[in-house]
C-alpha cells in the first residue's frame, strides 16, 4: 500500500500586510507479509510568510516515523517504530509504541505511546483565534513529550462504536493566547508560553442508523495545567457535541449539532472566567456533480449571547454559505 498527498493553505489579512502560504505533504507506505509488516509515514510542511514586522520568512517541518508491525496469535497486534520531528533546531525525536488486543469478538483495546513535535503557523492561530494579531509570530514547535492514548473501542456490527479512552501529554513550552501586557481588553490576543501537562478522558459515540441517517456524540473531559497547578486560559473542562446526519435524494445532505462548553478562564492566573454556553447549528451541503459542493450553515440558532474570546462576543445567528472543489 502507498499513498501520496499534497495540500496547501492560504491565509491573508486584507486590511494589514500579512500572508501566509503553507504547503502540505503527507506519504503513507506498508508492506505486509503474513503476519509482519513494515510502515513508514511522513508529513512535511513549508511555511512562507509576510508581515510588517517580521518582512519575509520561509520556515518548515518534518515528521518521518519508520515501524515494524507483528502479529501475534491473530488476536494481539504490536507496532514498534522511531518518530523523527522538529523544525529548524527545534525537533523531538523519540521512541513508537503501539499495542491491539482483541478482548472479544466486538471489543478492542488500542494503546499508543508516540511522542512528536507539533507545527504551529501564525496562520494556523489566526485561524483558531480571529483575534489574534499574527504580526509578530512566525511558526513554533510545540514538543509533546511522554504523548499516550489508550483507548477501549466496542463495535456492533456496523450499526454501533463507542469509544472511551484517555489522552496524554507533557509539553515545556505550551502556547496559550492573552491579552498584550499594558492594553485593554479588545486589542487583540498575543501567544504566551508555560510549562504544561494534559489529562483528557473522552467518550465518542457513533450510531448507523441505516436509511434513518447518522448521530454521533462526543463528550471529553479536558484539564491542561502548568507545575504552579493553574489551568491553561480559553481550554474548557468539558466539551460536548451531538449530531444528527441525514443524507436527502438527489445530493443533499442535512446536519443538525448541538454543542456545550463549559467555563473557561481567560488569565494564566484563573482568576477571570467565561461563562459556559450551548450552541446549535444546522448545515445543509448540495453535490454538484462530484467536484463542486454548495453549502449553507445557520450558527447560534438561540440567538444567545456568548463569548469564545474575552471581549468579543460571538455573532447572534448568522447565516454562512459557501462552495468547496473537491479533487480527487
Amino acid at each position: 500500500i502507498f499513498d501520496v498527498n499534497v495540500a496547501a493553505d492560504y491565509t491573508y489579512l486584507d486590511k494589514e500586510n500579512f500572508d501566509e502560504s503553507l504547503l502540505k505533504s503527507n506519504a503513507f507506505g506498508r508492506l505486509q507479509l503474513d503476519n509482519f509488516g513494515l510502515t513508514i509515514k511522513s508529513n512535511y510542511q513549508k511555511q512562507f510568510l509576510t508581515t510588517d514586522f517580521l518582512g519575509k520568512t520561509i520556515s518548515d517541518y518534518y515528521f518521518f516515523r519508520p515501524s515494524v508491525s507483528l502479529e501475534l496469535f491473530d488476536f494481539i497486534m504490536a507496532d514498534l517504530g522511531f518518530t523523527f520531528s522538529g523544525s529548524g533546531g527545534n525537533k523531538l525525536n523519540g521512541l513508537f509504541a503501539a499495542f491491539g488486543l482483541e478482548i472479544s469478538e466486538n471489543l478492542v483495546l488500542l494503546a499508543e505511546y508516540s511522542p512528536m513535535a507539533e507545527f504551529l503557523t501564525s496562520g494556523k492561530l489566526l485561524r483558531e483565534n480571529n483575534y489574534f494579531d499574527p504580526q509578530f509570530y512566525s511558526s513554533y514547535v510545540v514538543e509533546k513529550s511522554n504523548a499516550t492514548k489508550i483507548v477501549l473501542k466496542y463495535e456492533f456490527d456496523k450499526y454501533l462504536q463507542i469509544d472511551i479512552g484517555f489522552k496524554h501529554f507533557a509539553s515545556k513550552d505550551y502556547p496559550f493566547f492573552g491579552p498584550f501586557v499594558g492594553e485593554t481588553i479588545g486589542n487583540g490576543f498575543r501567544l504566551y508560553f508555560t510549562d504544561a501537562k494534559s489529562y483528557n478522558e473522552f467518550i465518542n459515540l457513533l450510531f448507523h442508523l441505516g436509511p434513518y441517517g447518522i448521530f454521533y456524540g462526543t463528550l471529553d473531559y479536558h484539564q491542561i495545567k502548568n507545575s504552579d497547578g493553574s489551568l491553561i486560559p480559553y481550554h474548557p473542562k468539558y466539551k460536548a457535541t451531538l449530531t444528527y446526519g441525514y443524507n436527502f435524494e438527489n445530493g443533499f445532505n442535512g446536519e443538525a449539532t448541538l454543542e456545550y462548553h463549559s467555563g473557561r478562564y481567560t488569565d494564566i492566573a484563573n482568576s477571570n472566567s467565561l461563562k459556559s454556553f450551548f450552541n446549535a447549528a444546522l448545515k445543509l451541503e448540495y453535490k454538484f456533480q462530484s467536484q463542486i459542493m454548495f453549502w449553507a450553515q445557520v450558527t447560534n440558532l438561540f440567538n444567545t449571547k456568548y463569548y469564545l474570546w474575552e471581549g468579543y462576543q460571538e455573532k447572534p445567528l448568522d447565516l454562512i454559505l459557501g462552495v468547496d472543489f473537491l479533487f480527487n
